[in-house]
């Protein structure tokens, strides 16, 4: 706030009634979203909430009933929707370019814990599933864009307990289709990324080295299919990162796009009156994944 000359308040109440904001950004930790979302809410914001929206279905009901009584809608910070990378892939799934989906397979190394230990973000301790509840969401709204009917068929995980996991396997059915979830906070180098297997070809995407590859299934001989594909693959991540070191260069290239574009489709619903660009139904059943997964691992 002193660096760059921001007016701060340390009280809601105080910040809405003096600068009467027409919308709210709410980055706190996510044990106080839900208070502060339906708080601006009821005092006629707008609202665009980093994930996780909330903790539980009720805070999840709370805050969208507060929304229609106030005809406002809520945004959720589901940034890497808007990858241009998981558009494409959408797109080509969708398309049936590349045949049925069959399994989809996400990996995600973290070092939030790293983060944590130099003390930042130590909310995340004190969460039902620690450090995992905030990086959940990433995956489980991105399968849900790919398996609209997902759901968690089992969990387990390394920790100590429920607030202090390692390492953390979710396998997921999506109508007879498959998806497997793997997040460590062990792994290194950092990966983020995700294959998508269908019966004509083979989808992978990077979203921490901002790049995708496509290998269809061109019916060629054996042997020359591990030539081709092979080379297609490889000159496919080079190609990308020429790309983006060019990019990067020329002052093009934007880690935080994925933000930017859901913050920009946020601001284009309120301006055209649309519903928010993340749906009630959608967010609702991220947080109901979340729970589930939780209750699995309790469980064990």
């Amino acid at each position: 706030s002193e660096q760059y000359k921001i007016t701060f308040f340390t009280n809601t109440c105080k910040m809405l009634n003096e600068t009467k904001p027409y919308v709210v950004h709410i980055l706190t930790p996510p044990k106080t979203h839900a208070e502060i979302a339906i708080q601006c809410l009821n005092f006629g914001c707008h609202v665009f909430v980093e994930k996780p929206l909330c903790l539980t279905l009720d805070d999840v009901d709370a805050i969208y009933k507060a929304a229609q009584l106030n005809d406002r809608i809520v945004g959720i910070d589901h940034n890497n929707l808007w990858s241009p990378l998981v558009q494409n892939a959408l797109q080509i799934v969708q398309s049936g370019q590349i045949g049925s989906l069959i399994n989809i397979q996400y990996l995600m190394g973290d070092d939030f814990l790293e983060v944590v230990n130099k003390g930042y973000g130590r909310w995340a301790l004190d969460l039902r599933g620690g450090i995992f509840a905030d990086l959940i969401p990433h995956p489980l709204y991105l399968l849900k864009a790919f398996l609209p009917n997902i759901q968690v068929v089992s969990a387990r995980a390394i920790g100590n307990n429920i607030k202090d996991i390692r390492e953390l396997w979710v396998d997921f059915d999506g109508a007879g289709i498959s998806a497997n979830l793997w997040i460590s906070l062990n792994q290194r180098p950092l990966e983020h990324s995700f294959r998508i297997y269908c019966t004509g070809g083979i989808i992978h995407v990077d979203l921490r080295n901002f790049y995708m590859t496509l290998i269809p299934n061109r019916g060629l001989p054996g042997p020359v299919t591990r030539v081709v594909n092979t080379f297609s693959d490889s000159c496919q991540r080079v190609f990308s990162t020429i790309r983006n070191v060019f990019k990067l260069i020329f002052g093009r290239f934007d880690p935080r796009m994925n933000t930017a574009s859901a913050i920009r489709a946020f601001y284009q619903a309120i301006k055209k009156g649309e519903p928010s660009p993340v749906s009630e139904k959608d967010a609702r059943a991220i947080v109901q994944l979340s729970i589930e997964i939780w209750n699995l691992l309790e469980r064990i």
